[in-house]
């Protein structure tokens, strides 16, 4: 069986320390100045196909169909639509991602933390084999978000999702896990955190706060 390159075995190394500093602060909102002095860089990022700052490790699905807007706007979609629903749903499904129940992946540590303020994780999904470690996850925290902080919650769930596919031999020939996070939180917020650590910094893509009241997606 193949041993672990040593500058990989460094790499977790780094990361578990970094986790177990998280893991231990004493504040729920961490402020992006804060994240700088433990190499934890904030980038911007968009989700759109066509902007410089789209993300690096993760393309969108392509020709996704686009909804029709007389079934956008309605309150009260009739049978027809919940049909047409489903149909997208199908559409979009890709074998390639793994599409287990959460309690079916291991993990590093804990994805959930039930004290006030809770945060856990709602869907996550992987690739099968060795070719992709990449991984998808969307997360849920029980704090308002603002685009000057990063919550605690957010930075331990990507740890801990990086961390478990770093320690899976069949993903030892990669040094990167790339992590997508689909964060969403009170009230009614929501952003998209593109996650990998480069050897020197764990960089953190992150978008502008989504607010679905004002129906800006």
């Amino acid at each position: 069986m193949p041993e672990e390159p040593a500058d990989r075995r460094e790499r977790r190394r780094v990361l578990m320390e970094l986790e177990a500093k998280i893991d231990g602060l004493p504040v729920h909102e961490v402020a992006i100045s804060q994240l700088a002095e433990m190499k934890i860089l904030v980038q911007p990022m968009a989700l759109n196909e066509k902007s410089d700052i789209k993300p690096l490790f993760f393309a969108p699905y392509r020709s996704y169909p686009e909804l029709e807007d007389d079934v956008v706007e309605r309150k009260f979609p009739d049978l027809g639509d919940y049909t047409r629903t489903w149909k997208y749903i199908e559409y979009i499904s890709d074998p390639l991602w793994t599409g287990k129940a959460i309690g079916d992946y291991s993990v590093y540590k804990d994805l959930y933390q039930y004290p006030q303020p809770e945060f856990g994780v709602s869907r996550m999904t992987s690739i099968d084999g060795k070719e992709y470690p990449h991984s998808k996850i969307v997360s849920y925290n029980n704090l308002n978000g603002n685009d000057n902080e990063l919550l605690r919650g957010e930075l331990l769930i990507i740890l801990r999702l990086m961390l478990e596919q770093l320690r899976k031999r069949r993903l030892l020939d990669h040094m990167v896990a790339p992590v997508l996070l689909f964060s969403l939180m009170g009230p009614q917020h929501a952003r998209a955190i593109e996650a990998y650590y480069d050897g020197k910094d764990l960089i953190l893509r992150a978008t502008k706060l989504y607010d679905f009241r004002t129906k800006n997606v």
